[in-house]
């Protein structure tokens, strides 16, 4: 949510900025070298990507740009559409800014929610079987990979049931390709009980 905030603040200081520039005709003085020497558009599109120096800048030298401007007035051409531009802009960057935001995560290895995941599916698993086998809980969680491609996450982790300790890889991995539901599944590993006890200790 601050990010939003951030982003809300700089889109409309540049759009405050090219409306305050051209209401004052401040702009570019042909022949007139000189740093701040800037057309309205510019002011405002700098503004975008460095808020922080540009637009205090902009304020400090607002007055000193207005007295320079009524010397040497500049009318900006079709500032309906530059401005209509500068918003249409400022609106992708907030929409970006709150897809991000509210963009699902996967769960990660260690989350609540993928171990309550896990449990289930073991338990379904062998009340299936007939089996009187119950998770427990996982201890020696590690993320060994994750595919930001397929956006899936290789997970391994020691399993206590009601009947064994056993070492466990998992993977966590969206649901037929939708962002809001995940899914996870495992396999035992092959491993010798005195390697997984050491790495109880570990």
């Amino acid at each position: 949510m601050y990010d939003i905030f951030i982003i809300c603040v700089v889109t409309i200081s540049s759009i405050w900025v090219y409306w305050d520039a051209t209401s004052n005709k401040i702009g570019k003085i042909p022949h007139l070298s000189a740093f701040l020497n800037m057309s309205a558009g510019t002011w405002a599109l700098l503004t975008l990507p460095l808020w922080t120096f540009v637009f205090p800048l902009y304020l400090f030298k607002r007055t000193s740009l207005i007295i320079k401007a009524e010397e040497h007035p500049v009318t900006a051409n079709n500032t309906g559409i530059k401005l209509s531009l500068l918003t249409i802009v400022s609106a992708l960057l907030l929409s970006m800014a709150i897809y991000t935001v509210y963009l699902p995560v996967l769960p990660k290895c260690d989350d609540t929610a993928t171990q309550e995941y896990l449990a289930k599916s073991f338990n379904k698993w062998h009340k299936g079987k007939a089996s009187a086998e119950r998770y427990q809980t996982l201890s020696t969680i590690k993320e060994l990979d994750y595919n930001e491609e397929n956006l899936t996450r290789s997970c391994q982790a020691i399993l206590f049931t009601t009947e064994r300790i056993d070492a466990i890889q998992y993977r966590v991995s969206w649901m037929g390709g939708k962002n809001n539901l995940f899914f996870v599944n495992f396999r035992y590993l092959k491993i010798p009980k005195s390697t997984r006890l050491k790495g109880l200790s570990d």
